[in-house]
């Protein structure tokens, strides 16, 4: 549900929203014991956020910073790495999608990580 969730709100243009899924995504991620693509969401989101100059929403906040301590605590210093590899690639092809199958075993689905 939330893949579908991002693919929409990508597709209208919603990046704040986009950016919530992300944050979910994270979630889910620390839930199935994959901190790293955890890490690679909370970038992701990170980004839209600061392209849009948007704060995380108040109702959001506290989730979001249990999964970011949570990917902190389970990656330690290469926390600031797994973000680097957030799949953005800034070429400004709004619609270039790339998948890293190996962060979404367990998902039953593929995880979109659109250029911005």
């Amino acid at each position: 549900m939330q893949l579908t969730s991002l693919t929409e709100h990508h597709k209208l243009g919603d990046r704040w929203r986009e950016a919530s899924v992300r944050d979910e995504l994270a979630a889910l991620a620390m839930h199935r014991g994959d901190p790293a693509e955890a890490a690679r969401q909370l970038a992701s989101a990170d980004l839209l956020r600061a392209e849009i100059q948007a704060a995380v929403p108040a109702a959001e906040r506290a989730e979001r910073e249990q999964t970011v301590r949570a990917a902190q605590q389970a990656l330690g210093t290469a926390y600031g790495l797994a973000g680097l590899t957030a799949g953005l690639n800034g070429s400004g092809d709004q619609d270039a999608v790339s998948v890293d199958s190996a962060s979404v075993r367990g998902l039953g689905a593929w995880i979109p990580r659109w250029s911005s």
